[in-house]
Order: C-alpha cells, then sequence, then structure tokens
C-alpha cells in the first residue's frame, strides 16, 4: 500500500484532492479524517449565505489560522508519515507540507488586512524545519506568494505541481453544424452568486445578446445562481438556460457532455473549470487575467480576450480581490471586454475544424500532457520522497 499521508483540508475536501486519493503517486495512499467541521463546512459551502458569513468573519479575525492552531494537537490517523495540508498551516511537530492550490497568498489567513498582521507568523511557520514544502498549482501564484511573504530565504521550498483531472470516459463524436451550444459554470456544487460575477457571467450575457443577432440557432447554458435582476431579465430569454439548482452529478457532466464552446470571461482564474472543460474536448474562450494563459494556451486549447481593467486589481502577480476596485470592476460590463469575447466565440462558431482541433488539444494535455495525473503524480512522488529522507 505504501507509505500513508495524512490529507487534511481547511474546511472542506474540493474535488481535486478526492481525485488525489484515487489516483495517488505509486508508493503513497492518501487518508482523510471525517470530522464534524469538515462534515458541516461540506455543507455549508452549498450556500451563499455561508459565505458572506465567513467573508465578515476575515474582516475581525484570522480565521484560517485559528482552526490549524486549536488542532494542534490533533490526533493523526495511525501510521501517517506526513501531512497534507491544503490551504493552511500545521502547527504540529511533524513534517508537512502546504499546497496553495491556485489560491492567493492572504487566504493563508483571512483578508488581506489579517494577512498583513500574521505575515510575521505565516513566514515563521513556513520557514520551521517541519515544513517541508510548498506546493503552487501555478507559476503565478508562486510569485505572488513570495512577493507577498517577503521572504527570499523560502524560494527554495516553492515547488510548483500543476493541478491534473481525470480523463473523462466520454469522447465528443461529432460537432453539430448550425447548432452551437454555449456553457458557463459558476460552479457544480456551491449556490452562491458571487461565482457567477467572478467568472464574467455579466460579460458573457451582454456577450451572448449580440452573438444571437448574428447566430439564430446559437444556445447558451449557465449553470449558476445568478442576481434575481439578472435572472429577471434574461431567465426566460430566447436561447438561455439558466440552471440555478445544483445539479445531481450525471446532470452537471450532461451539460459538458452536450455543449461545443465553453466560455467565462472570469475575472478570476477559475482553473479547475478550466481543467474540467478541456477533459470533455471542449475550446474555450476566456480572458488573460492571473494564471490562465497557463492553464489555456491561446490558440491551442482556447483564445484569449484581453482583459482591460485587470491591471487595476492584479499587482505583483497578487489579485486584490478585497479592494474595492475589484467589486467595482466585476458589477460593470466593460465594452471592449464584451467586443472580444464575441470576436473570439464568433471565430469558433463559424470554424468547426477549430472548435474540434482546439478541443482536442485541450482533452490530450489533460490525458497526457500539463494538466495529467501522471505528470502531477511524477512531481508530488519527488516532493514527497525528499520529504520523508
Amino acid at each position: 500500500m505504501g507509505k500513508t499521508i495524512f490529507l487534511e483540508p481547511l474546511w472542506r475536501l474540493r474535488g481535486e484532492y478526492r481525485d488525489l486519493i484515487e489516483n495517488p503517486p505509486e508508493g503513497y495512499h492518501f487518508v482523510v479524517r471525517d470530522t464534524w467541521t469538515e462534515r458541516g463546512a461540506q455543507t455549508l459551502s452549498q450556500f451563499g449565505a455561508s459565505y458572506k458569513i465567513l467573508f465578515a468573519l476575515y474582516k475581525l479575525a484570522p480565521m484560517q489560522l485559528v482552526k490549524p492552531y486549536l488542532e494542534r494537537f490533533k490526533q493523526l490517523p495511525e501510521g501517517a508519515a506526513l501531512t497534507y495540508a491544503v490551504l493552511h498551516p500545521v502547527f504540529r511537530p511533524e513534517p508537512w507540507i502546504l499546497d496553495m492550490c491556485g489560491e492567493q497568498p492572504h487566504l493563508l489567513v483571512g483578508s488581506e488586512a489579517m494577512f498583513r498582521r500574521f505575515r510575521g507568523l505565516v513566514v515563521r511557520t513556513l520557514a520551521s524545519p517541519s515544513c517541508k514544502g510548498i506546493i503552487s498549482h501555478v507559476e503565478a501564484g508562486k510569485r505572488a506568494l513570495l512577493h507577498a511573504l517577503d521572504a527570499p530565504h523560502l524560494e527554495s521550498k516553492v515547488l510548483v505541481i500543476y493541478p491534473a483531472v481525470p480523463p473523462k470516459g466520454f469522447r465528443k463524436e461529432c460537432q453539430r453544424e448550425g447548432h452551437i451550444r454555449l456553457l458557463f459554470v459558476g460552479s457544480a456544487n456551491i449556490d452562491s452568486e458571487w461565482q457567477f460575477r467572478d467568472k464574467g457571467g455579466l460579460i458573457l450575457l451582454e456577450a451572448f445578446d449580440a452573438l444571437r443577432k448574428r447566430f439564430t440557432n446559437l444556445e447558451l447554458v449557465i449553470r449558476s445562481r445568478v442576481p434575481a435582476d439578472v435572472y429577471a431579465k434574461y431567465g426566460h430569454a430566447p436561447g438561455v438556460r439558466i440552471v440555478r439548482d445544483i445539479l445531481p452529478w450525471g446532470e452537471f457532466e450532461g451539460l459538458f457532455q452536450s455543449a461545443d464552446i465553453f466560455v467565462c470571461p472570469a475575472h478570476l482564474t477559475p482553473s479547475m473549470t478550466f481543467l474540467d472543460a478541456m477533459s470533455y474536448g471542449l475550446p474555450i474562450v476566456t480572458t488573460d487575467v492571473w494564471s490562465t494563459p497557463e492553464l489555456v494556451q491561446d490558440g491551442r486549447t482556447g483564445l484569449l480576450v484581453h482583459h482591460p481593467e485587470a491591471h487595476r486589481y492584479i499587482v505583483d502577480s497578487i489579485a486584490h480581490h478585497d479592494w474595492p476596485v475589484f467589486k467595482e470592476v466585476v458589477n460593470r460590463v466593460h465594452p471592449d471586454l464584451v467586443a472580444g469575447v464575441v470576436r473570439k466565440t464568433t471565430m469558433l462558431i463559424e470554424n468547426p475544424e477549430l472548435r474540434k482541433g482546439m478541443g482536442s488539444e485541450g482533452r490530450r494535455e489533460v490525458e497526457e500532457g500539463k494538466f495529467s495525473i501522471r505528470r502531477r503524480n511524477t512531481a508530488l512522488k519527488r516532493l514527497l520522497d525528499d520529504a520523508l529522507q
């Protein structure tokens, strides 16, 4: 069975880590401990109100540090050789690795204000001999972390390991002529309006209005909770289907299987969403913000639209989504961004071979390339081997 690695989420176990349990590196197996806090977090994460409460608490206390600190005497699963901590430090005197996911540095603490207050504690904890490595899922994340920590001595500990998703047992057989379905996903299992806004849902709806005037057989499927005023305007618009309820996995997967183009003009980088789209052979239209060019290769696996306002809230590789300007940007519709989405989506609508080629290249990246389980596990095994020497 190999060496036991204790996989410890902060609040809930996300889908990509369930895959890690099922497809671990050779010589290792991952175990989790199902606690009441994690079960509760998994349930609460489905409701948008939970995030509003959590974001409010972030302003009052270092929420991301509280739970790990209270669990510093936690009993580990029997035989665990190392803790694999997802987006939180470990205060126990044991070997551990931090996985930053594709997240921003301040989320190790909570809000950016709290991060500034507790940055010294975070640096000391990461510099301790117990911390055997820090994983970032993207180069942009590594740059952001090192800049935020202002701790060049930690650079040798930070390793970029790109995420992976398992290949899907599905392959698109043909492209439909003259009937194209666009897909936008806020989240598979989070019932929250902020996902819709952050991923550019307002931009997409404006772009679809323009596209629909030219392509009358065009459809748009949105799986996301949307604001009430948006649903009132678009909920019954021609060609638009808004799925506000969380779907069982089979139905959710069917949205990907029946789509032709994945469109997500995001203001941040929803990395796992892009990999899911690639795994179903979908070409992607999205923006060039933060780490997205590392995930979606422009002209090969998708088409990137320049985001004209990202420089206002992404500074030194850090996406400051606590800043008021970010809230301003995600709640307005920039005409240049809409025009770019219309232009790039039109290219794919009009060219079936381009759609097919980009979809195939994206799937290849998931099956055997940059985002394959094999490549992820090779890099992760090397890190675990070194950590447990």
